[in-house]
């Protein structure tokens, strides 16, 4: 079952530091969304979604320049969801 949440980010629960899996980071730079963002504007809130859904996909935590990142992202993407199916 598909779960829906808004880009609120709910999935900052905790304040633990966890290293995401390099398979998960973008490619060209091995980095999250608190070292990197695209530079085409436009694609930021898809990345954002896309980058939380995986995130909430696999019950992972963010560190705190992540998080900021993220937050900062959602102020920007006000009207955008979360669409994600919880990893069983």
């Amino acid at each position: 079952m598909s779960n829906v949440c808004s880009l609120c980010f709910k999935y900052l629960k905790s304040s633990a530091s966890l290293r995401t899996p390099s398979f998960l980071e973008p490619v060209q730079e091995r980095q999250g969304p608190g070292e990197w963002l695209p530079t085409d504007h436009s694609y930021r809130c898809a990345y954002a979604t896309t980058w939380v859904a995986t995130k909430l996909r696999w019950d992972l935590a963010a560190d705190t320049a992540e998080g900021q990142a993220l937050l900062g992202l959602a102020v920007d993407c006000p009207n955008t969801n979360v669409v994600y199916e919880p990893a069983s």
